[in-house]
Order: C-alpha cells, then sequence, then structure tokens
C-alpha cells in the first residue's frame, strides 16, 4: 500500500509533524473562521492516518523534494507515460498539477491520493487507474472504524 498527497496537504502535513508551531495545533473556538476550523480538522486527520499508516506514506515525483518521505516511484518511471496520461486527463479536469499527480500516482502504484480539493476528486475519482482520490478527513474516519 502507498499513500501519497497532493501539493496544498504538504504544509499541512508539515504543520502536523512540528507540533511546536504554535499555531499548528491551537485553535480558539470563537476567534478563528470556518476556514481555520476546517485547516485544523485536516491535520487533525493526517495525524490519525499518519499515526496509523506512516509506513505507507510517499513522496510523489512532482512533490517537493524537502518533504522527508520515500519515493512512491522505486523503480524509474515512463515520463512520456505519464505526460500521455496528463493530456487524457485534462478533458476531464482543468488543473495541470492535479492531472500530473494523478498520472504520477498511476504510474508508481499509489493506492489513496489524498487531496482536499473537491473539484479534483469529483473530476478525476471516476477516471483513476487504481488510486482512490480521497480528502483526508474522509479517509481517516475509514480508516478508525
Amino acid at each position: 500500500m502507498k499513500i501519497a498527497m497532493d501539493s496544498r496537504l504538504i504544509p499541512l502535513y508539515q504543520r502536523m509533524l512540528n507540533p511546536s508551531d504554535r499555531q499548528s495545533k491551537k485553535v480558539s473556538s470563537s476567534r478563528y473562521s470556518a476556514i481555520d476550523r476546517e485547516t485544523f480538522n485536516i491535520i487533525d486527520a493526517l495525524e490519525k492516518i499518519y499515526n496509523k499508516l506512516k509506513k505507507y506514506f510517499c513522496r510523489l515525483p512532482s512533490n517537493k523534494e524537502t518533504l522527508k518521505l520515500p519515493e512512491c516511484c522505486v523503480e524509474e518511471y515512463d515520463v512520456q507515460k505519464i505526460n500521455k496520461r496528463v493530456y487524457e486527463l485534462q478533458e476531464f479536469h482543468d488543473d495541470l498539477e492535479d492531472c500530473q499527480l494523478l498520472a504520477e500516482a498511476e504510474e508508481c502504484g499509489v493506492n489513496i491520493l489524498l487531496t482536499r480539493d473537491g473539484s479534483f476528486k469529483q473530476n478525476l475519482q471516476h477516471k483513476a487507474n487504481n488510486v482512490r482520490i480521497l480528502h483526508p478527513i474522509y479517509y481517516a474516519k475509514e480508516i478508525v472504524k
């Protein structure tokens, strides 16, 4: 099993790993907007997933190299195949980065691709080959059961 994240989750993942960062965990119920509460809930969900499935987390080629995770692609991957797949996916979703991440996830054998982007999931889940695109909060609930 392999679990990867889209680039929008990486900063939240890094905040989850650094609990000494005051803003990563502390949320006052009255002073923060819904967006901040959502961010807190996502960090909390990432922590639950990470604590249970830490050894399965990996980094896709497009993810920042500063992300301290093993690479998802243990063997050399086919860049031309990925580029062709990105082109196919763009017919259904206009965000090039999302299409790139899904194509890489498919090529690298990723099972779960975590994202907070609803349109990414909605537009590409039905086109994903052997990759589940999930919001971290929903995946955390699924694995905690």
